[in-house]
């Protein structure tokens, strides 16, 4: 583990493509700033909370350059990996370049249609299971550069993904990031309902698994579910998807048939609604 006198300083400001619902996830504008170079040309990650997905078309950061003429950054979003809590799959890597010298500076980058993305909150950030959302790093091509930041409070300060090492502050207070998203999530609606196996011999079981077109939000879905041949084959009434989850599989119960018959197995969400067939054999 690294520790450092003095904290590297930042602050990050995600705008996403609506302008309303602004939601502050760690405000920590109360607290006594503080900044220094962090001394290093490492890719540095901090936990990001947030919720749902959200569709990210700008994003601003204020940084120091005290080199003698421009810098680069690069600034890299990623998903939690569930079994370390640390950051997890990449998700888009967006180069900045030509960052003027000076202490305290803000630059805004505006994503063209090609690069903006959706960003997923996953569970588990550090092994919290209540703690959603992502990471966001940043690589500078200069050790005379790097963030300002405003201390406060941080789930586990920072990763450092070119060595592997966490980064902890001197003192009490560990360093975070101040970050605002002004966007509402990404919205999540029925995206199909699919069977394995399609055709099944009467009497045997047959999965339906219903799939949504983002993750669950707070509180998760509840999509209903119907059969046209109830007799012939028996779905369950709805089936919950949980917030974060994009799917969920119910079992088709199948009765033996002389003939060969199918049934439409439809699911259903707030207006939405999606059907498949199933084949039962003799």
């Amino acid at each position: 583990m690294k520790t450092l006198g003095h904290a590297a300083a930042f602050l990050l400001v995600l705008t996403f493509a609506s302008l309303s619902n602004a939601q502050m996830f760690y405000n920590n504008t109360g607290a006594t700033p503080f900044s220094a170079a962090y001394g290093s040309t490492d890719e540095i990650a901090d936990d990001t909370p947030f919720t749902g997905t959200q569709h990210v078309a700008s994003f601003t950061f204020q940084y120091q350059n005290q080199a003698s003429g421009p810098v680069n950054a690069v600034v890299r979003f990623y998903t939690v990996d569930h079994n370390t809590g640390r950051p997890g799959s990449l998700i888009a890597t967006v180069p900045v370049n030509n960052l003027v010298a000076g202490l305290h500076q803000f630059v805004t980058v505006n994503l063209d249609s090609s690069q903006q993305f959706d960003w997923t909150a996953l569970p588990g950030i550090y092994g919290l299971q209540s703690v959603a959302g992502g990471f966001v790093s940043f690589q500078f091509n200069s050790a005379q550069s790097g963030w300002y930041e405003a201390s406060g409070e941080s789930l586990d300060g920072f990763y450092d993904l070119t060595n592997g090492q966490f980064i902890t502050f001197q003192g009490d207070t560990p360093a975070s990031f101040y970050l605002q998203v002004s966007s509402t999530a990404v919205a999540s609606t029925l995206s199909s309902i699919d069977l394995s196996p399609s055709t099944v011999k009467g009497g045997l079981d047959s999965n339906a698994t219903i799939r949504l077109t983002a993750p669950a939000p707070s509180g998760g879905f509840v999509v209903s579910l119907h059969s046209s041949k109830p007799f012939k084959a028996r779905v369950p009434a709805s089936v919950t998807i949980p917030e974060g989850a994009s799917s969920a599989t119910v079992v088709v119960k199948t009765r033996p048939v002389k003939r060969t018959i199918n049934v439409t197995i439809s699911a259903s969400l707030n207006g939405a609604l999606k059907i498949t067939t199933l084949t039962l054999t003799p």
